[in-house]
C-alpha cells in the first residue's frame, strides 16, 4: 500500500481538513492505520494531529481524510501523512508543507 498527494482541502470554517490517497497495488486486504503528525521547522517539535484507521482493497485506490484536531503555534510545518499496514511492512508517507499564522 502507498499513500500519496497529500493536500489541503479549503474550509469555510477554522477546522482543517487534510485529504490522501491510498493505493493498494497488492493482492490482500490490507488494515490500514494512518497518522498526522506536524513537525515545526523552527523547533522540531511534533504534534500528533488525527490518527484514522481503514481497510484497503486490492488494486484499488482509497481516498482518505485526515483533520487538524489540535491547535499549532504560529509558524511553518512539515506536515506528515504517515501509513502503517502490518508490522511486516516499512512505513510509508507522504509529506507537505503548512503555515499557521
Amino acid at each position: 500500500v502507498k499513500i500519496s498527494n497529500l493536500n489541503e482541502v479549503p474550509s469555510k470554517d477554522e477546522t482543517r481538513t487534510f485529504t490522501a490517497l491510498l493505493d493498494n497495488i497488492g493482492e490482500k486486504v490490507a488494515k490500514c492505520k494512518i497518522t498526522l503528525i506536524a513537525s515545526n521547522l523552527l523547533t522540531a517539535e511534533e504534534t500528533k494531529l488525527d490518527e484514522i484507521t481503514c481497510e484497503s482493497y486490492p488494486e484499488s485506490q482509497l481516498n482518505i481524510s485526515l483533520q487538524m484536531n489540535a491547535t499549532l503555534a504560529p509558524g511553518k510545518y512539515a506536515l506528515a501523512a504517515i501509513l502503517d499496514y502490518g508490522n511486516k511492512t516499512n512505513l510509508e508517507g507522504s509529506q507537505m508543507l503548512l503555515e499557521v499564522q
